[in-house]
């Protein structure tokens, strides 16, 4: 297991306002898990590594899963 930290896009609701970026934390065991557990287009890992793995699981981030990193 390894932690990520994953910014994605999301299109807003009104056309004008474009689109917003979101930063999620997440836990899986590659890049490539860790991306399909993240919605929202334009995913890209921002970082990674074992620091990121032990701020996830005390934000209680389970194994697996991603949260809205705030």
């Amino acid at each position: 297991m390894d932690g990520f930290v994953i910014q994605s896009q999301h299109a807003e609701a009104s056309a004008e306002s474009g689109s917003r970026n979101i930063t999620w934390l997440a836990i899986a065991e590659s890049e490539a898990d860790a991306l399909e557990l993240v919605p929202g287009s334009n995913r890209t890992i921002i970082e990674r590594g074992m620091h990121v793995l032990e701020e996830a699981r005390a934000r209680g981030v389970p194994t697996g899963g991603a949260m809205i990193l705030e």
